[in-house]
């Protein structure tokens, strides 16, 4: 969990050159701290599968989305069944190279309503990337405010 939260909040760092415009830098900084990712935790795809696939391009994205001027009802479709894809790619992932299934854990849930687990954790899925693109939007609004501030 701690893993999946840093690589959320990782996308802060991408942030810093899209404050001053800059959808080239931020792509070269998503380059670089992909490839940094791959050295510094050897090669640990589970944390950065989720980064290199939605998390590190996410505010890229949003930067294109508001460039671009893209209807924002349409972009908030397209990121959440991105976002959805990707953690599907996360949870297979896992289960491949752990072996270890995470819906063994939910041996409390009747039999009758395992039916309904991934159902259910896809519309909780995409009612989490609702809050989180609206936290994430405010946030790049923070770091444009503090970047200005300091006249970087």
């Amino acid at each position: 969990i701690i893993d999946i939260a840093c690589v959320m909040f990782a996308g802060i760092a991408i942030m810093l050159p899209l404050s001053k415009e800059s959808i080239l830098g931020a792509f070269l900084t998503f380059l670089a701290s992909t490839l940094l990712a791959l050295i510094l935790t050897g090669a640990r795809f589970t944390v950065i599968v989720p980064y290199a696939m939605f998390f590190g391009l996410y505010p890229i994205a949003n930067a294109v989305q508001f460039k671009y001027k893209i209807n924002k009802i349409v972009a908030l479709i397209v990121k959440d069944v991105w976002f959805l894809l990707s953690m599907f790619v996360y949870y297979k992932l896992i289960t491949a190279l752990s072996g270890y299934d995470i819906f063994e854990d939910f041996s409390f849930i009747p039999e009758k309503f395992m039916d309904y687990l991934v159902p259910g954790l896809f519309v909780f899925g995409a009612l989490f990337f609702v809050l989180y693109d609206n936290v994430m939007i405010r946030m790049q609004k923070v770091v444009n405010y503090l970047v200005y501030r300091m006249k970087f």
